[in-house]
C-alpha cells in the first residue's frame, strides 16, 4: 500500500510528538542535570567560607565488584526527580545523654535533620527517641533537641525498654543498644528491635511514597534522598554496598582500603550458622544494614523476613544474638543466602554512599580522602559525577569531613561553628594554585614550627615541609614569600609532596620568617 504525501507528514508529526512524550517521561539521560526542580527550597548556597579542598578530580571509579555488569533496578532508568510528601525517613535516636565524642548528639541531629530539610525534602521524618523526650517536661538536656525537632516538623515517638528475656544468658556488654531490649519485643535488643519498631510504624502508617530506615548520628544529606528513584512501584527494596576498594586508584597509605565479607564483622556469622555457610559468601561486597530503602510494602515484606529470623535466633544461644551476631552480620548472611527479597546496590551507584571504608585503612587509620570524588564546592560525588543524595559513615573521615558538614549547616544558620571549628576553618585550603613551585627548601635549619597535621592544611608564606619528626625525613616546597594554604598531603592524596616516610606519622611545618 502506498502512502500519500499528506499521510507521510502526519506520521512524521506523530513520531515527533511521541518522541517528546518519551523524553519527558524518562528524562534526557544527562547525568549532570540540575537538582530536582520540584524541591521547594533552592540548592544549598556556596559557603561564605570555602569548604575543605577536594583532591584532584579523577574519572568516576568503575565498579570493581565481580558482579560489575549486573543490572540494578535503581540505576537502569532515568526518572523525573522524585520528592513527595508521602515519603518517609525514619531512624532510632534513643539517647538520654549527650555524646562525649564529636559531634555531640544535639549537633548530630542538626546535621541529619537540618541538611535533610535544607535540601528541600518534603516528606515525613520520624524519630524513635527516649521516652523522656516525649514527656510534657523533658529534662534540660533533651528539651532543646525536642524543640528543634518539632520546629522541623519531625514526629517523635518514645521507645520504652525492658530487660531482655532470653532462655540463655547473652554475652555481657555495656552498650545500651545491645544490652536493653524493646518493651514490645523482649527478645530483641535495641540494635535489632529498631527494625521491628520501624516495620510496625509502616504497617500502621501505609505510605505510597518511598521509605528510608537509616542510621542517624553519622548520616547527612546533599540532595533529597529519593530524587533519582522515580515513582515507587511494587515491592522494590534496596540495600547498599560499602566501599570495598578500587584497583584503578592509588592508595596513599600503601595499605588495603575498603571492606568486604572477608572482614571479621561478617565472619561472626560462623558462630551461629557454621563455617561452611559463611564461606559460601566470603569475599563478596559488604552490605550495610544502616540504610534500608524501599517502597512501603516492599520494606515491610523484607523486614518481616529479617525480624522473623531475629526472633528465631533469640531462642537458640548467645552466639545468635548481639553482640555475637550484629544486625549487619545477619543481614549479609540472609541476603547472600537468598533469604530476603532485597536488591543490593553497588557502591557509588545509588541514592546512598557508605563512605567509612573509603576513609579508613585496614590498619584503622581514619581521615583518608583519596578514594572519594568531590565537586568544586566539596560535595561528595557518586560514580556518575552527581552529588550523592545520602552520605553515611561520614564520621570515619575525620576532622576535614566534620568541618565541611559544620560549615554546610552553619551556612543556613542552624549550627554555629564554635571556637575550635572557627580556628580550623581559618586554616582551610582556599584552593591551592597548581603553579606553586615544588623546589627544595633549606632543611638544614631547625627554625620550623608545626602548622598542620597530616590531612589538614598549613597556612604559610615562607616554606612548608612535610614529613616525620621521629625519623627526620622531609619533603618541602618554597612559597617565595607568597601566603599560601598548603594541603598537608602526599602527592598520591592530592598534595604537593612526595611521601618521605611511608607508613609513618607525618606533619607539616612552616619555616619561621627570619
Amino acid at each position: 500500500m502506498q502512502l500519500t504525501t499528506k499521510a507521510l507528514m502526519l506520521v512524521g508529526v506523530a513520531s515527533f510528538v511521541m518522541g517528546m512524550v518519551v523524553r519527558k517521561e524518562f528524562g534526557s539521560g544527562d547525568t549532570n542535570e540540575a537538582p530536582c526542580p520540584v524541591i521547594s527550597r533552592p540548592p544549598p548556597p556556596s559557603h561564605s567560607s570555602p569548604p575543605p579542598p577536594p583532591p584532584p578530580k579523577v574519572k568516576a571509579s568503575p565498579d570493581p565488584s565481580p558482579e560489575a555488569n549486573r543490572k540494578n533496578e535503581e540505576n537502569t532508568k532515568t526518572h523525573e526527580p522524585w520528592n513527595h510528601p508521602d515519603d518517609v525517613v525514619m531512624g532510632l535516636a534513643r539517647y538520654e545523654h549527650d555524646f562525649s565524642a564529636s559531634p555531640s548528639w544535639p549537633d548530630a541531629m542538626k546535621m541529619f535533620v537540618g541538611t535533610l530539610r535544607h535540601v528541600g525534602y518534603k516528606g515525613r521524618i520520624v524519630m524513635f527517641v527516649h521516652p523522656l523526650m516525649t514527656s510534657d517536661s523533658p529534662p534540660a538536656n533533651l528539651l532543646a533537641t525536642k524543640k528543634y525537632l518539632l520546629s522541623k516538623n519531625v514526629e517523635i515517638i518514645g521507645v520504652e525498654t525492658a530487660p531482655c528475656q532470653f532462655p540463655f544468658k547473652p554475652v555481657d556488654i555495656h552498650q545500651e543498644i545491645r544490652k536493653l531490649c524493646s518493651a514490645d519485643y523482649p527478645m530483641l535488643q535495641l540494635e535489632w528491635a529498631r527494625f521491628a519498631i520501624g516495620r510496625d510504624w509502616l504497617k500502621k502508617n501505609p505510605t505510597t511514597g518511598w521509605s528510608l530506615m537509616t542510621d542517624v548520628r553519622d548520616t547527612f544529606f546533599q540532595r533529597t534522598p529519593f530524587a533519582d528513584l522515580g515513582p515507587p512501584t511494587g515491592n522494590q527494596t534496596f540495600v547498599y554496598e560499602e566501599y570495598y576498594g578500587d584497583p584503578t586508584r592509588t592508595i596513599a597509605t600503601g595499605k588495603k582500603i575498603g571492606i568486604d565479607t572477608s572482614h571479621w564483622f561478617a565472619k561472626m556469622a560462623t558462630k551461629c550458622y557454621g563455617k561452611d555457610n559463611y564461606e559460601a559468601y566470603k569475599g563478596k561486597p559488604m552490605l550495610c544494614s544502616g540504610q534500608i530503602l524501599g517502597t512501603g510494602t516492599g520494606s515491610v515484606k523484607m523486614l518481616d523476613g529479617y525480624i522473623d529470623e531475629m526472633r528465631a535466633n533469640g531462642k537458640k544461644n548467645p552466639t545468635c544474638v548481639p553482640p555475637e551476631l550484629p544486625d549487619q552480620t545477619l543481614l549479609n548472611y540472609m541476603v547472600y543466602h537468598n533469604q530476603l527479597d532485597i536488591t543490593p546496590v553497588p557502591y557509588g551507584k545509588g541514592a546512598i554512599m557508605t563512605i567509612g571504608g573509603a576513609c579508613t585503612s585496614n590498619t584503622g587509620k581514619k581521615g583518608l580522602r583519596d578514594q572519594l570524588d568531590f565537586d568544586g564546592d566539596g560535595y561528595i560525588l557518586d560514580s556518575r559525577g552527581k552529588r550523592v543524595p545520602v552520605v553515611h559513615q561520614w564520621d570515619r573521615c575525620g576532622n576535614w569531613m566534620e568541618l565541611w558538614i559544620r560549615k554546610f549547616v552553619a551556612s543556613f544558620g542552624e549550627l554555629p561553628l564554635g571556637a575550635r571549628w572557627e580556628r580550623m576553618a581559618s586554616a582551610v585550603n582556599n584552593g591551592i594554585a597548581d603553579s606553586v613551585p615544588v623546589v627544595k627548601a633549606d632543611l638544614s635549619s631547625n627554625n620550623w614550627v608545626e602548622c598542620a597535621a597530616e590531612n589538614e592544611t598549613c597556612k604559610c608564606s615562607t616554606s612548608v615541609r612535610f614529613g616525620s619528626v621521629k625519623i627526620d625525613k622531609w619533603e618541602a616546597v618554597d612559597l617565595s614569600g607568597k601566603q599560601q594554604d598548603v594541603s598537608c598531603l602526599n602527592e598520591n592524596s592530592g598534595g604537593l609532596f612526595k611521601d618521605p616516610a611511608p607508613g609513618k606519622h607525618k606533619i607539616c611545618q612552616c619555616k619561621r620568617s627570619l
